[in-house]
């Protein structure tokens, strides 16, 4: 029975294999039929079929025209209505917080990024309430159309309380409820994640993991971080610590942006961390020395990951400048000096595929993962 109100449109609640078809027709990003769709899911084309057609009343999705193909019925294609709903995510750093509006494809609508040099939690809260307010402005939305508030934060989740761990340059969030204080602030559904799961889940849908493709996914930003993606879903392991590969580095060889931007403020350069650098700068030797030690760090840890999991591909993004990216995957190289290693480090590293300039990216997909998709 559909009964949770998420916006405007419908009182709606949608099942598990709605979830999977809504899921597959937003990664495919393309008109797609019903014996595709039921191929694709597992699903009988009797199921897809009434889905589809339920999915179709609700204006979920769309028709996009009857295509003909051979002997048999003409096929009709469906599409999601980016329209139907909107999706918004808020990503807190360190001196900033970003905000990024999404429709209901996963596309980008509006992106905001703030300074942040508040004292306290509860004022950057205030701060993102402020930002979330004036992006929905610029776009000409109000509350009633959005689904959902996703929330990402550089922390870890500690098992037995159930909260946060968080840097000591952002330890105070760790006294806070972090989504009942955010729910006091926005009149929609509030989701909570890890600034690594999430921009790993944006990637699932919108980079290398859209077509079901499992990979291992290293955040690099103001911090360090990565998780697995099987299946699907993150992997965390037993106590959710999964992934904590700064833990495996030299603090002064940790390669984090936070350097980057030190150097560059040395310049006379104020950076955020995020947004794109001008010509000149990123093609300064002190940006390529930089990008040449992230590089060195980042080869031996993969060697690690691929020794001891064996994933599929290797993703590197995390809302980090996507030239900056891409010069460090180009400068990575593991150590292949015996036939073995040949075989073992035989594994795809590449920049990510979803939006590396937005770190809010993949906290606006939190409320369509938990919502709409699966």
């Amino acid at each position: 029975m559909r009964t949770t109100k998420l916006h405007k449109y419908r009182d709606i609640a949608f099942s598990d294999n709605e979830k999977v078809i809504l899921g597959i027709i937003n990664r495919i990003q393309t008109p797609i039929s019903r014996p595709e769709i039921a191929e694709l899911s597992g699903l009988t084309f009797q199921s897809v079929s009434r889905i589809i057609k339920s999915l179709v009343d609700m204006n979920v999705l769309t028709e996009t025209g009857v295509v003909k193909s051979g002997r048999g019925q003409p096929k009709v294609n469906y599409i999601i209505n980016a329209k139907f709903a909107f999706s918004v995510g808020v990503m807190v750093g360190h001196g900033f917080i970003s905000a990024t509006l999404l429709d209901a494809t996963g596309v980008v609508q509006r992106c905001l990024t703030y300074s942040d040099d508040s004292l306290t939690p509860k004022e950057t809260i205030a701060l993102c309430q402020k930002c979330l307010s004036e992006l929905l402005k610029a776009a000409s939305l109000d509350w009633k159309d959005i689904i959902g508030v996703g929330i990402s934060l550089p922390a870890r989740i500690k098992n037995r309380e159930g909260r946060f761990l968080f840097p000591n340059h952002l330890e105070a969030w760790g006294q806070l409820d972090i989504q009942t204080e955010f729910q006091a602030v926005v009149p929609v559904p509030v989701f909570v994640g890890n600034d690594v799961v999430s921009a790993a889940i944006g990637e699932r849908f919108c980079g290398t993991g859209r077509m079901g493709q499992d990979f291992y996914y290293i955040f690099l930003g103001q911090g360090l971080g990565s998780v697995a993606i099987e299946n699907g879903q993150p992997k965390l392991g037993s106590h959710s610590h999964a992934g904590e590969i700064t833990l495996l580095v030299d603090k002064d060889s940790r390669p984090t942006t936070q350097e980057l931007q030190s150097l560059l403020r040395q310049q006379g350069i104020l950076w955020n961390g995020y947004d794109d650098l001008e010509d000149k700068i990123i093609n300064s030797q002190c940006v390529e020395d930089w990008c040449e030690r992230a590089a060195d760090t980042l080869s031996r840890l993969i060697e690690m990951i691929i020794a001891i999991i064996d994933p599929p591909r290797i993703v590197i993004g995390g809302g980090l400048n996507r030239r900056l990216v891409e010069s460090i995957v180009n400068k990575i190289e593991l150590n292949r000096q015996t036939k073995k290693q040949e075989v073992v480090f035989d594994v795809p590293i590449q920049p990510s595929e979803s939006e590396i300039e937005s770190p809010s990216f993949g906290a606006a997909y939190l409320p369509l993962v938990e919502t709409m998709f699966k």
